[in-house]
């Protein structure tokens, strides 16, 4: 997994990270799907960095549509939920697994 940084996650994927408070977004180095983020956002963003990484996880579907059928289906079977003013998204194997392990970073 490495991290995203900001002009990747800008220009390729369209994020404004501005609106975000604190992140960590991780992707596979690999063409498996495997990502999550842990994004920390006041309330009144919320629902525009929500829309954000909805539009990201489409780009996400199409570019994986063209190498990994079964990336598209980790994809499509992403965990995405709330905790206090955190946003949080899992596409891997094990999302509930991965899910564990993410709250223990949440303060």
């Amino acid at each position: 997994m490495a991290l995203m940084d900001d002009t990747q996650l800008n220009v390729i994927y369209g994020l404004d990270t501005s609106l975000m408070k604190d992140y960590q977004i991780k992707a596979s180095t690999l063409t498996d799907g495997n990502f999550y983020a842990l994004i920390q956002v006041e309330e009144q963003n919320k629902k525009q960095v929500q829309e954000q990484m909805n539009q990201m996880f489409k780009t996400m579907e199409e570019q994986s549509n063209l190498y990994s059928k079964e990336a598209v289906n980790l994809i499509q079977n992403r965990l995405e939920t709330s905790v206090g003013d955190y946003l949080i998204y899992i596409v891997s194997e094990d999302n509930n697994g991965m899910y564990e392990i993410l709250k223990g970073y949440i303060h």
